[in-house]
């Protein structure tokens, strides 16, 4: 009885530690997300392949912390391949971005709209099938929603007179995407007190 009693707090523990360590990872992105989204917003760089290779690196920071995360959690199912897509996506497109950053202005538009569309969609996904908090699951399909929208508005931002004005857009889903992740992880960590 006694045995099968320490097992449980055991057990227990164990699993808010890990519900911690995702909260601090949550928090690492949100940072790197929202520190970056304002950078792109009020930056006064203008040349189109520097903003690129910061955009590059930029999301490829964020999925490699992504996939140390989903490596230390060790995800099983449907949630496993969730994480991978949203990590091996964002590798990808951050690759490219760095890789080709000396291209015209349509080769970083496209990939970072496809980034942007492509976050929402698994950040709704997300939401909708793993998270069980309906203010949590509120936040993310918001996000989601947002990082949608603002990834069309990126692919049609072309024909700004700015040609800088895709990324500020960009940088504002980076931003909402930060903010989000902060608040969220605000709002899990205060539920678990």
């Amino acid at each position: 009885m006694a045995k099968k009693l320490l097992r449980r707090k055991a057990a227990t523990a164990d699993k808010q530690t890990v519900n911690f360590m995702n909260i601090i990872f949550t928090v690492i992105v949100g940072a790197i997300a929202l520190g970056a989204g304002l950078f792109g917003i009020f930056t006064d760089i203008k040349d189109i392949s520097t903003l690129a290779l910061i955009a590059g690196n930029v999301i490829l920071a964020i999925a490699v912390v992504e996939f140390i995360n989903m490596l230390r959690t060790g995800h099983k199912g449907s949630e496993f391949v969730f994480s991978l897509m949203r990590a091996g996506t964002g590798v990808l497109i951050a690759v490219l971005l760095i890789i080709n950053y000396n291209q015209n202005m349509t080769w970083p538009l496209v990939l970072l709209s496809i980034y942007a569309i492509g976050r929402g969609i698994l950040d709704v996904l997300t939401a909708l099938l793993f998270k069980k908090d309906k203010t949590e699951k509120t936040m993310w399909i918001f996000c989601g929603g947002a990082g949608c929208i603002l990834g069309i508005i990126t692919l049609n931002a072309g024909g700004f007179a700015d040609k800088t004005a895709f990324f500020r857009i960009f940088c504002t889903y980076l931003a909402a995407y930060g903010i989000t992740a902060l608040i969220s992880s605000a709002y899990v960590l205060k539920a678990k007190k």
